[in-house]
């Protein structure tokens, strides 16, 4: 069964996020993982919108006792030029944007996809949707993103394809009865095929 709605998970499959950190950790000359933990230590917040990129920053130089942040340094927008693009798949999405209703599903952070955007990230297509958690206040893997997508699009899960790089990820989409692509993170030139075949 072909999907009326394929959605893109944003790390791992349209963008790498392997060095993410290190031009901050670099230039305000501290280890990057401070900011790591401090990551993981809010990501809940921050994933959510509860707090932004620069928020975090500054938890982060507080708790480790850091130099002050230099005035008007733009955290959210070196976060994000850290991220690489994962250029098979970004090809793919701007091939099947023509045939297929197409958008994103990802955690991410407050202000960060108009950056991707601005910068030439991400495509600059009309995605028919964005799920982004720090705008609707749901987070992949709990089920109440994937209930709230289903009722947004009036689509049952049988009719959307959800392609992300993390298992954990796709298991509640899978019990709902969606379309799901384990993306290969590191071999993207082979989950492109295999979707090919599926879509094209």
């Amino acid at each position: 069964m072909k999907a009326n709605l394929v959605l893109f998970d944003i790390g791992g499959v349209l963008l790498e996020y392997r060095n993410v950190f290190t031009t901050t950790a670099k230039e305000l000359g501290f280890n990057v993982n401070y900011l790591y933990d401090t990551f993981d230590k809010y990501d809940d917040q921050i994933t959510l919108g509860k707090i932004t990129p620069q928020e975090l920053l500054e938890l982060c130089v507080k708790e480790y006792q850091l130099p002050p942040i230099p005035q008007g340094y733009d955290f959210l927008t070196k976060w994000s030029l850290d991220f690489e693009i994962i250029m098979p798949t970004q090809a793919f999405l701007q091939k099947i944007c023509q045939q297929y209703h197409v958008g994103l599903l990802s955690n991410i952070y407050t202000g960060m996809f108009s950056v991707f955007i601005e910068h030439g990230l991400l495509p600059n297509i009309p995605y028919s949707y964005r799920f982004l958690s720090c705008d609707i206040g749901y987070k992949k893997p709990d089920e109440s993103i994937f209930t709230y997508i289903e009722k947004e699009t009036s689509l049952p899960g049988a009719e959307i394809l959800f392609i992300d790089d993390r298992q954990d990820y796709l298991t509640n989409a899978q019990q709902r009865n969606w379309q799901t692509h384990l993306f290969q993170r590191n071999s993207p030139e082979v989950s492109v095929n295999e979707l090919k075949s599926l879509l094209l």
